[in-house]
């Protein structure tokens, strides 16, 4: 028998097998952080909970008790999600910055935000350093927009400004921006 979605959230049990099988179900489509997945885990029971005669207290602790759960079974790991993250986000040219935006928002702790951006210098960066990664990236987001070459017909200053501006929209720092706009045209096509 066919059952619609409505008649499937009339007979939902918030309970803590419940929260289990939705973590293991978002996680099966997503990759999360621990905190982003308690976060999801409580918007949806708060969709739920008021049909219950639950607390939300006791919804979180089932929440926390399955995010540890997860985590001793190694589903669930911030270490090596912050580390895909970051590489993900370089290579779709955003900035260390932005990077580090990122995965402040989906609630990664520092230790492991400095972990991740210390392997994409280390792996990334000519002279290990966080400006060199910040220009490799750069070019990345410049291919992306297709910002170069400038023509000569346009106005290059008006040009070249909207670029800037884009660019530090961007995260990137004014230093890289610079180094990127004066560059040579040959070190682009590598």
């Amino acid at each position: 028998m066919y059952m619609s979605s409505n008649q499937i959230k009339k007979n939902t049990k918030l309970n803590p097998e419940w929260v289990y099988k939705s973590a293991i179900n978002y996680l099966g489509k997503y990759s999360s952080s621990s905190s982003n997945l308690s976060r999801f885990l409580e918007r949806k029971s708060l969709k739920l909970l008021p049909k219950t005669d639950l607390e939300m207290s006791e919804i979180k602790s089932w929440i926390k008790i399955t995010i540890e759960k997860l985590e001793n079974l190694k589903l669930l790991n911030d270490k090596d999600f912050a580390k895909s993250k970051a590489l993900s986000l370089f290579k779709k040219g955003k900035s260390s910055r932005a990077i580090n935006a990122k995965l402040k928002s989906l609630g990664i702790c520092d230790d492991y935000i400095m972990e991740a951006m210390t392997n994409l210098i280390y792996n990334f960066s000519d002279d290990k350093s966080e400006e060199n990664l910040d220009y490799k990236a750069a070019q990345v987001f410049a291919k992306k927009k297709n910002f170069f070459p400038i023509e000569p017909k346009v106005n290059s200053n008006s040009q070249k400004n909207k670029i800037i501006q884009s660019f530090a929209r961007a995260g990137f720092s004014y230093n890289t921006i610079r180094k990127f706009i004066n560059f040579n045209l040959t070190d682009y096509d590598n």
